[in-house]
């Protein structure tokens, strides 16, 4: 009997491993780690700049970075030519690049070497097998983050050789004192990727002058949820409690300047100081995700025709935390929306939705309303109100119709004629 509860429990103990393991998703630092330091050495020595979503990688950054890619494979020591099947190129390249001009491509040649490029007699390509593909200096992946299949990477390189940065190495803003040296940051990179786990397909490449605070990326190390079960993302801008404006206080507070503690294009949070603790990071983030909106849309839909969600949450210390009072929410209402209709909603968890108070401003086109609890909300267009439904409000608030008394009263009667029709067989018996 032991044994087999000892077996029972090994089981469940399995099972939840293999639970918890299905809701996290890979964390893909150490793959953009390889492949954009890869890349990174073709495109500072061969055409540096920035390369602008939708735009082609110049020749010389895809053929050089194909060729150190490749070259292992297909080097061959007695030959002065890398010569590689045009099939396998091409997919390669296909894999590791968003967008190619072919025609680009296989005009390309390495020195004007007419013995390299593309041939397409033998079907191949080919370079020249002397050269080295060497990297003095160190890259570091700050981290990413997420949207759809595509991943906003930022990473920055120092002038100190090596691979790797020592977990005790002091980071600054433009340096990391590595082994009591100082090494200055060359440059920060915003890169634009997609990613099955195995290839990294490259869309665009950007010198940036600073990169988002750790605490609003995926970073190093970090288990990273399963996308698909969760909608928390943090894509969006963030701010430390340390802006104050001029608005006034919030109702039930004394009279204290509102600070911004958060904003995007379309919402603004504005609090007192002391509703959140020290350092807390306050986050707002406008909900796109496909399979977030329809969970959204099923709870909303019966009571809203359009909405805007957002997602909305608040961490002191990378501990996620609830305000302390109240928070002013400024929200951007569609221009298309009805404004007489507008309302802001709460959507728990189990999909259940509750109206927030709020206040709507037509003059600046927005909603405001006062929130206590960081979660879901969106800004709604409530459905008409149809002469059917005010209808059955009515008849639900005036039970006394003449069909309705008539109904009771047959109830009534009836009821009685079985009570009577029992009495009198009982007291037969």
């Amino acid at each position: 009997m032991k044994k087999g509860i000892s077996v029972l429990l090994c089981a469940v103990l399995l099972c939840s491993l293999f639970a918890f393991a299905a809701t996290a998703a890979p964390n893909y630092c150490e793959l953009f780690q390889t492949e954009i330091r890869s890349l990174r050495w073709s495109v500072m020595s061969h055409g540096g700049v920035n390369v602008a979503p939708g735009d082609s990688f110049s020749d010389n950054v895809i053929m050089y970075h194909m060729k150190s890619k490749l070259m292992q494979q297909y080097y061959e020591p007695e030959s002065a030519y890398i010569v590689i099947p045009a099939a396998t190129f091409e997919s390669e390249t296909a894999k590791q690049f968003a967008k190619v001009d072919w025609n680009v491509l296989r005009a390309w040649k390495e020195d004007n070497d007419e013995n390299t490029g593309y041939n397409a007699a033998n079907k191949t390509y080919s370079y020249i097998a002397a050269g080295g593909m060497g990297d003095s200096t160190t890259y570091v992946v700050q981290g990413y983050t997420q949207s759809g299949k595509q991943y906003t990477v930022y990473s920055y390189f120092i002038d100190q050789a090596g691979g790797t940065i020592a977990a005790d190495a002091v980071k600054g803003v433009d340096y990391i004192t590595y082994n009591e040296v100082d090494c200055p940051v060359e440059h920060r990179l915003k890169t634009v990727v997609e990613t099955d786990g195995t290839y990294v397909k490259f869309h665009s490449w950007e010198k940036v002058d600073s990169i988002p605070a750790a605490d609003t990326l995926i970073v190093p190390g970090e288990t990273v949820p399963d996308p698909t079960t969760t909608t928390k993302k943090p894509t969006t801008t963030t701010t430390k409690v340390t802006t104050t404006t001029t608005t006034a206080a919030l109702t039930g507070t004394t009279a204290k300047p509102l600070e911004v503690v958060a904003q995007i294009d379309t919402a603004k949070l504005e609090t007192v100081a002391e509703v959140f603790p020290e350092n807390t990071v306050v986050t707002v983030e406008k909900i796109e995700k496909a399979e977030t909106l329809q969970t959204i849309e099923t709870a909303v839909k019966k009571v809203a025709t359009a909405f805007v969600a957002y997602e909305i949450t608040a961490k002191s210390n990378n501990v996620t935390v609830q305000p302390n009072g109240k928070v002013k929410a400024t929200f951007t209402v569609p221009a298309e929306y009805d404004m007489s209709k507008v309302v802001v909603l709460y959507v728990a968890d189990d999909g259940s939705t509750e109206t927030v108070p709020s206040t709507v401003d037509e003059a600046s086109g927005t909603v405001i309303a006062e929130l206590s609890h960081f979660s879901t909300y969106v800004v709604a267009q409530a459905l008409p109100e149809s002469d059917d439904d005010a209808q059955g409000s009515n008849a639900e608030k005036q039970p006394d119709s003449p069909l309705l008394w008539i109904v009771i009263a047959a109830l009534a009667v009836a009821v009685l004629g079985v009570a009577l029709w029992y009495f009198l067989i009982f007291r037969k018996k």
